[in-house]
């Protein structure tokens, strides 16, 4: 199974993302799994420790750090060079960030829509 990692600090918009990747993955009957959901860096690092491979929505703000998200990346693209990146933000303003660090993300998610367009 392709292993899927959230990294969400607030615990509501957690569940709900959750719940989305969930159903997508039976809907769609992907093999994949939701291995781990984490609220803060240090233990999403920990779950990802011997990892190869993975899909990864990242919030780009953790607490008070606006840039915890892309510092994550920076380092899951040092460990996982083909990992898949999907960053989750109301941060519009840090995507040349992204580009600048090299971490080629997949997409990005704007926390301001609707839930029908995050859905898809």
């Amino acid at each position: 199974m392709y292993p899927v990692y959230l990294l969400e600090d607030d615990l509501q918009q957690q569940a709900i993302y959750q719940q989305i990747i969930a159903n997508t993955i039976m809907i769609n009957e992907f093999g994949m799994t939701l291995k781990c959901a984490a609220s803060d860096t240090e233990t999403l690092l920990a779950a990802i420790k011997d990892q190869q491979r993975g899909l990864f929505f990242l919030d780009m703000e953790i607490e008070d750090n606006r840039q915890a998200g892309l510092e994550v990346a920076t380092k899951i693209r040092q460990m996982m060079p083909f990992a898949q990146i999907v960053f989750i933000t109301t941060h519009e303003e840090l995507t040349l960030l992204t580009l600048e660090r090299k971490i080629a993300p997949l997409d990005y998610i704007l926390k301001d829509q609707s839930m029908a367009e995050i859905k898809r």
